[in-house]
């Protein structure tokens, strides 16, 4: 069965058909150095990312063996396809996939995005992907770019609905981005000396915040997992917005990451409002597994909550464990 980002929708609503939709009276016309905003969609599908990884039974036999005995006409149908003896039309993908060849885009994207980019400065650049794509050839040359993932057979209204400002653009990344291939695999955690083009978490929004007035208390004095991490958050824009408050724990425990991300809230706050915010973090991801059993090594947690990890204008706290 397909997996991954190989699969099939009987109708999927691609980048350019969701902003057609978004505004059913606009013209949409190729003519990138004279509009206003130019969207440049670029990325991977499921030949370049390796995502399957369906042994051919022609070229492997011995893997007939785990598979169950065929019942029924779909069984053999998809015993055959595996076997290479079917003619379908490619249903699934026989042969072993894995890791992309290169953490870049393709070098037509590349070139793509930098004529683009030449000829209009207000190009918004949209990756589809299921990982990190390393950018610096030609992030500078844009002012803005959008993970779009695999966003499914409605990200076309998706993406319309973020480039106009339906909802606050409040995806946040769930890995950090390197600025070169050198940089892995020994990519150094705390990034004292290799640095990253964007870390953990990070992610902008349509407006500015400021957050202030962090605490954290245990929520059980008796638990050494339940943690309430509480502050206060200002949208200091002019715009509504939605602000994803990450808390992270920093603990000085030798071989162990400086930052660790303890828990997570998403907030929405009108232009010039604030809100009061707690969230449920956990101090598992802190503690360590000795002697059978999950223990905390350290008697004082500095903890921030923060826009992303490493952010300098988080709001800082500790609590004594």
């Amino acid at each position: 069965m397909p997996r991954g980002a190989f699969v099939n929708h009987a109708s999927p609503l691609t980048p350019l058909a969701g902003i057609r939709a978004a505004p059913p009276d606009a013209e949409v016309e190729e003519l990138a150095a004279q509009i206003d905003v130019v969207i440049c969609v670029a990325g991977y599908a499921f030949a370049e990312e390796g995502e399957y990884v369906i042994p051919a039974l022609q070229d492997i036999p011995a893997f007939r063996a785990v598979l169950p005995s065929p019942k029924t006409d779909e069984d053999r149908k998809t015993v055959a396809i595996l076997e290479g003896k079917s003619n379908s039309s490619g249903d699934i993908t026989a042969g072993a996939g894995g890791d992309r060849i290169s953490l870049r885009l393709r070098e037509e994207d590349e070139k793509l995005i930098a004529t683009v980019a030449a000829k209009n400065s207000k190009t918004v650049v949209s990756i589809v992907t299921a990982g990190a794509v390393i950018v610096e050839a030609w992030n500078d040359k844009v002012p803005a770019i959008l993970m779009s993932w695999y966003s499914g057979s409605e990200g076309g209204h998706a993406l319309a609905d973020v480039l106009l400002g339906k909802v606050d653009a409040s995806g946040r990344l769930p890995l950090s981005i390197p600025t070169e291939e050198a940089h892995l695999p020994f990519f150094e955690r705390d990034a004292t000396e290799i640095h990253y083009t964007f870390p953990f978490g990070f992610g902008l929004s349509s407006t500015t915040w400021k957050v202030e007035n962090a605490t954290a208390s245990r929520e059980d004095p008796r638990s050494i997992e339940a943690i309430k991490v509480s502050f206060k958050v200002t949208n200091t824009g002019n715009r509504a917005g939605r602000f994803i408050a990450q808390a992270y724990g920093m603990a000085a425990v030798e071989e162990f990451p400086r930052r660790v991300l303890l828990g997570f809230a998403p907030v929405d706050v009108e232009t010039g409002q604030n809100a009061n915010v707690t969230i449920e973090a956990s101090f598992r991801p802190i503690q360590q597994w000795s002697s059978g059993t999950w223990s905390l090594r350290t008697k004082e947690l500095g903890i921030e909550v923060a826009r992303f990890a490493g952010d300098g204008e988080c709001a800082k706290t500790t609590i004594s464990l």
